[in-house]
């Protein structure tokens, strides 16, 4: 009893950080804080690092640097953290670009106990996503990408195993300044725990679009999602250059409000948003620092 009762808590607490279902609710949050300061606004953007989580068709198309890596980090409230990272490679003579990521999630700091209230150490839950993505050009105008995807998750004697994928493309139909992006995240076979049961996370599907105006000096982007029930949230960003080395951001991810800033020097970057935790811990910071090569 005291150990369903623990394992409850402990998923109480990984569903704080989005809108997915089980022990992967994590993955609703989002990565990479250039996109989430943009309220997650990113599918038809998808021109960085982060493109491995929000739409590796992306892949295809980041032409500045041959190889490039991003890492993101958020210490949370209530023991929670929080990170990704993932590198891609842009292989030669079109043969498209490749990719790996990491995204996890951690509780941690809670306190376990017997039936009589005495102490018994401290509990730990882990859960995470690694991830294999390939992209390439199809033709003029439309690129597509591909996510393997390997989940894991641990929580005292219990783990769960899974596989799943996800499928994106990315359409230029009006020229080089807007672009629409279309994915399907999380198709997936289920996640079997050691226990019997067997989880399945939630498919979603999402649609985006970016516009660039001001000269290419402003950002816009809009994004709706659905689940297969035809439950809809929607995300708006914005991203304002103010130089080659400093750029402001906004955005709205269901109504919340997101701010951040991407600070560049040669080949280097840092990026930071701010998130409401809508969940009533704490306000949350993310930082993500690239590099590419």
């Amino acid at each position: 009893m005291l150990k369903k009762i623990v394992t409850f808590v402990l998923l109480l607490c990984s569903l704080s950080s989005g809108g997915n279902s089980g022990a992967f609710s994590f993955l609703s949050a989002g990565t990479g804080a250039r996109a989430l300061a943009m309220g997650g606004a990113f599918t038809a953007l998808s021109d960085d690092t982060s493109a491995l989580y929000w739409n590796p068709a992306g892949l295809a198309k980041t032409d500045i640097y041959k190889t490039h890596f991003t890492g993101m980090f958020s210490n949370m409230d209530c023991g929670r953290l929080n990170g990704f990272a993932g590198i891609y490679e842009k292989m030669d003579n079109g043969a498209g670009a490749v990719g790996i990521s990491l995204n996890y999630f951690r509780v941690s700091g809670i306190e376990g106990r017997d039936e009589n209230g005495v102490l018994t150490g401290s509990i730990e839950y882990n859960s995470g996503v690694f991830s294999l993505s390939y992209a390439n050009s199809v033709f003029a105008g439309v690129k597509a990408g591909i996510n393997l995807k390997c989940y894991y998750a641990a929580s005292l004697e219990t783990t769960g195993k899974g596989f799943g994928g996800d499928i994106g493309m990315l359409f230029k139909p009006l020229g080089p300044y807007f672009s629409a992006g279309l994915m399907v995240k999380d198709i997936n076979t289920g996640v079997v725990w050691s226990s019997g049961r067997t989880d399945y996370v939630k498919t979603l599907f999402v649609l985006g679009f970016a516009q660039s105006v001001l000269y290419e000096k402003l950002l816009l982007s809009a994004d709706i999602e659905s689940d297969a029930d035809f439950s809809l949230k929607y995300r708006l960003g914005g991203e304002f250059s103010i130089n080659e080395l400093f750029d402001l951001r906004a955005g709205l991810n269901h109504g919340e409000l997101t701010l951040g800033f991407g600070a560049a020097y040669s080949n280097y970057k840092i990026d930071y948003a701010f998130l409401l935790d809508k969940d009533g811990f704490a306000d949350i910071h993310r930082f993500s620092f690239s590099a590419g090569f």
